[in-house]
């Protein structure tokens, strides 16, 4: 259930990671995603 909220998250505010990008939250988030993703 997180795994798909955290996918639509990311689909609904392209803007906002387009924002982060570059940025050490953004670097942090993508590896939370990837390991939420291959748990």
């Amino acid at each position: 259930m997180g795994e798909a909220l955290t996918h639509g998250a990311r689909l609904d505010r392209p803007l906002e990671g387009k924002r982060l990008r570059g940025s050490p939250i953004q670097s942090l988030v993508a590896r939370v995603i990837r390991i939420a993703h291959s748990a």
